[in-house]
């Protein structure tokens, strides 16, 4: 018992901490980012992102802007999923929050049955993630989360620029 006792006092000791040593340091650092993210974030704006040009046999892709204050989304369809081949998803998003998250949604078929959705953030940088094989037919792409200043996603095979 009076080791249990022992063992308790000790531990408390070395959680609580003893001596002189401040305990705000640990805290200091982890304000910093924090002070410093919004401070920075809209003085150091991500550059707006632009869909790359068309590439051949893409399906279709959507634009979100932001013009005079007014949020603007557009929805091109190129082409039918003919059901074969493997394509890929490239979406990037630029805002004032570069911390900020966008979702894209794949929806395929006539009942736009969801197939698959991945977050991507908007700090300017590009993600592709790998998309199986599509079924024939119709194939949207929708981007969930903004308004934010510019984004795009898009669906093209595999390995195209």
């Amino acid at each position: 018992m009076i080791k249990t006792y022992v063992l308790a006092l000790a531990a408390a000791l070395t959680i609580g901490g003893c001596g002189d040593e401040p305990e705000p340091e640990p805290a200091a650092p982890a304000s910093t980012p924090e002070s410093a993210a919004p401070s920075s974030s809209p003085a150091a704006s991500v550059a707006p992102v632009k869909a790359p040009a068309v590439a051949d046999g893409e399906l279709v892709r959507r634009v979100m802007t932001i013009r005079d204050r007014v949020p603007n989304e557009q929805t091109t369809i190129h082409r039918l999923s003919d059901g074969t081949g493997e394509y890929m998803v490239q979406a990037a998003c630029a805002d004032q929050k570069p911390d900020k998250t966008l979702t894209y949604v794949v929806k395929v078929g006539k009942a736009q049955r969801e197939l698959v959705r991945g977050e991507f953030p908007c700090d300017g940088s590009v993600r592709q993630d790998g998309i199986s094989t599509l079924e024939r037919g119709q194939v949207l792409i929708y981007l969930d989360g903004g308004p934010v200043e510019s984004a795009y996603a898009l669906i093209r095979p595999l390995g195209t620029q």
